[in-house]
């Protein structure tokens, strides 16, 4: 038997750390992460300047105009909206137009996400009282429905930052992904592997999550991989996300 070969072992330049659609096909993908690290440090100083974090964003070429979305922890004053608008509009070429949510509005706009939620926080009663758990789910909710596996790794990341019993965290993330997983349409697996001192223990061990099915050795296979660093009391953890997508059929 062979051994078994990482993904990204064999798809240079076809994994990207961070895919956004940001801007069209004619811009290079230099521009696209030189514009999109710009959008997310104008965006944090802005608004953690007002008290408020930001939780994840997304923008979208139009042609004339450029739509972003802004999820955050609450929705800013009129007079912040207009000034963000206009220290944003420098940074694109044609019009802009921002929308802005709070993560508690986009769970109540569709019960049909509130409910999912509500089921993956699962028979527990200190994930269900928890505010920490229901917003954590929310946003795994919200990184699953846009395909994007830097939002559910930084998710990952921020829990395991925040509690230091790893063994309630592991039972959360079992019960949400799965849940997720076996909801979405357009995700037919995931992998997460987080490595580190689990629990305190003297020893690096490591914890793996896996949900549907996930490819090793294959091009033709869309992937999105992350991977992030987080430093608690116990040390440092890596967290290694996988997320393989369904491509969309073409219409002849």
């Amino acid at each position: 038997m062979g051994k078994r070969t990482n993904p990204i072992g064999l798809r240079t330049k076809y994994v990207n750390m961070w895919k956004t659609d940001c801007l069209g096909p004619s811009y290079s993908r230099q521009l696209r992460l030189a514009l999109f690290s710009a959008v997310q440090a104008c965006l944090s100083d802005l608004l953690s300047a007002k008290k408020i974090s930001l939780l994840w964003f997304n923008a979208k070429d139009r042609g004339f105009t450029a739509e972003m979305d802004v999820f955050c922890s609450e929705l800013p004053t009129i007079y912040d909206r207009v000034f963000i608008h206009w220290r944003l509009r420098v940074l694109f070429k044609s019009r802009l137009r921002v929308r802005y949510h709070s993560l508690s509005q986009w769970l109540v706009v569709s019960n049909d996400r509130k409910s999912t939620v509500v089921s993956a926080l699962g028979r527990y009663k200190r994930f269900r009282e928890n505010r920490f758990f229901f917003r954590t789910a929310g946003l795994l909710r919200l990184g699953f429905s846009a395909l994007n596996s830097e939002l559910l790794s930084r998710v990952v990341r921020d829990i395991m930052k925040k509690h230091n019993r790893h063994w309630l965290v592991f039972r959360f993330l079992k019960n949400a992904l799965g849940l997720f997983v076996e909801s979405s349409s357009s995700i037919v697996g995931l992998r997460l592997l987080i490595s580190g001192k689990l629990n305190g223990r003297p020893r690096k061990k490591k914890k793996e999550f896996r949900f549907g099915i996930m490819p090793l050795q294959a091009f033709s296979h869309d992937i999105d991989y992350s991977y992030r660093v987080v430093v608690t009391k116990f040390g440092v953890f890596g967290i290694k996300l996988w997320l393989f997508k369904r491509r969309k059929q073409r219409k002849w």
